[in-house]
């Protein structure tokens, strides 16, 4: 400028952005499409800073978990592992401090999750450090979150099907060699801890001249824990029909099954079954030379279950 204020010349000074506005139009769309991954894959994320305990979500994990992301914040490195089942808990803490003192380069672990509906949910759970303090001790930690409770569900149905084969092959084999009431409550203790049942039972059957028909409890195995039966006088000489379950004599006498969860039983069933504290069934028919002769029963006084046909 001049001494009078005058400008006497212009500098302009050009800078050729470019290449950044390139590069953050590029990172824009890698964070789209990492974002539309995401979400199309069904992946929760996470991520925890190691010093506070204080943990985020995105809503896809709080959706897993069965609840909407304000419903589950604030979260904290506590409130996970409250969710987390006691059997699991020891081995995932394992796991985060192997990862965290650099025994292992990520971490990954199968746990169960208490859902909001008060269920156990099987999820996948992958993490690794991202950031270190100035102490080079581990700072942050992020990761994945994925539901595999259809899977393990899976694997377990072929596992536990892989057990009640065996079981049956083992019965088979014993009771072509031996009827002694020894070898069949050996049979009965073999099954029973195969499937994952509580009890195991054997009913015969008879009909009286005076047209009744009754069923005696003649063997049981049951878990350590649980009320055994086997010498409760009311099954005894029962005659079924007339006891509540009728229904069951017109099922299993045409060669069907009774299976399910009690809950879902006619009421007059409910109360006699819960009685016996039993949360969910199945009755298999016993047929010997064509005849109805008896039936397996199988309890479940811990939980309720799902009944397949293998």
């Amino acid at each position: 400028t001049k001494r009078d204020g005058t400008i006497s010349a212009y500098y302009i000074h050009i800078i050729d952005l470019s290449a950044q506005h390139l590069a953050e139009e590029a990172l824009r769309k890698t964070g789209e499409k990492l974002s539309l991954a995401l979400e199309g894959s069904r992946i929760g994320l996470w991520d925890w800073n190691i010093k506070t305990g204080e943990m985020t979500f995105n809503e896809r994990t709080a959706e897993i978990f069965g609840y909407t992301l304000p419903e589950l914040m604030p979260m904290t490195i506590e409130k996970w592992e409250n969710l987390t089942h006691p059997e699991d808990l020891k081995t995932l803490t394992k796991i985060i401090h192997e990862h965290l003192s650099g025994k292992i380069p990520y971490y990954e672990s199968e746990i169960r999750i208490h859902h909001k509906d008060d269920r156990w949910i099987w999820i996948q759970d992958r993490g690794k450090i991202t950031e270190w303090d100035e102490k080079g001790r581990p700072a942050r930690m992020t990761g994945t979150t994925i539901d595999i409770s259809d899977r393990k569900k899976t694997e377990q149905q072929l596992i536990r099907k892989k057990n009640i084969l065996g079981a049956i092959s083992f019965a088979a084999t014993k009771m072509m060699s031996s009827l002694s009431d020894e070898t069949i409550n050996e049979v009965l203790s073999r099954i029973g801890n195969a499937v994952g049942v509580s009890r195991v039972y054997i009913f015969n059957h008879e009909n009286t001249k005076d047209g009744k028909s009754l069923i005696s409890q003649k063997y049981e195995w049951a878990l350590e824990g649980i009320v055994p039966q086997l010498h409760n006088p009311v099954f005894q000489n029962l005659d079924w029909k007339s006891a509540g379950y009728k229904r069951w004599g017109s099922v299993l006498l045409n060669g069907g099954v009774i299976y399910g969860n009690i809950r879902d039983f006619p009421v007059e069933e409910q109360t006699m079954l819960s009685n016996l504290d039993v949360k969910s069934i199945a009755v298999v028919p016993i047929v010997s030379n064509n005849e109805f002769s008896g039936f397996v029963g199988f309890d479940v006084c811990i939980s309720e279950c799902e009944w397949s046909y293998l």
